[in-house]
């Protein structure tokens, strides 16, 4: 990694050593005084948090079949939906928020097919907010589901209502010519 020795070089006047091919070290500046310096902190304003901790570079795919694991057509289309999920950490690496994006790729069911977001092992009581947004809407407050030991959200009870459907198709990226793009 060489970095086992590193100093620094001050010259008078400035210009005289080149620097174009030198790396920069970073301010030693804390701005919001959390012990993480402004250089490696993703919020160098807010005490409460220090790193995005993103799962996966890129995103992954959930595909399910709604009469899953009775015998039927087996295609996995009935609800297709792209996530990333992002952890925001503190100063000591303790989870301040996570942040869970959903993507609907295709709907593929005639059925009001929903679908939920439940973190293992985390209480219900440890969990001071919850917020969702669909599409460009403003966040509203979400309600973890009731009766659960982990905490639960209902994204959408019905895939409909956020692709708009079902209108002239009764499904979303799965039939000819029945809506183009991602939904929200």
């Amino acid at each position: 990694d060489f970095n086992d020795v590193v100093f620094t070089v001050y010259s008078d006047p400035p210009d005289a050593i080149g620097t174009e091919d030198l790396a920069q070290m970073p301010d030693d500046f804390d701005s919001d005084d959390d012990g993480v310096l402004d250089g490696e902190d993703d919020y160098p304003e807010d005490v409460k948090r220090a790193f995005d901790d993103t799962y996966l570079d890129g995103h992954g795919t959930l595909a399910f079949e709604d009469s899953w694991p009775l015998h039927g057509d087996y295609d996995f289309n009935d609800l297709v939906v792209e996530y990333q999920y992002k952890r925001v950490l503190d100063a000591h690496n303790k989870i301040v928020d996570i942040v869970a994006e959903f993507r609907i790729l295709a709907n593929g069911s005639d059925v009001a097919d929903g679908f939920g977001l439940r973190i293992p092992d985390l209480a219900p009581s440890a969990v001071d907010s919850a917020t969702i947004a669909i599409g460009p809407g403003a966040p509203q407050p979400a309600s973890i589901e009731a009766g659960q030991t982990d905490a639960t959200w209902i994204v959408f009870a019905d895939v409909a209502t956020v692709t708009g459907g079902p209108g002239p198709c009764a499904t979303f990226h799965t039939t000819a010519g029945c809506n183009s793009g991602t939904a929200p």
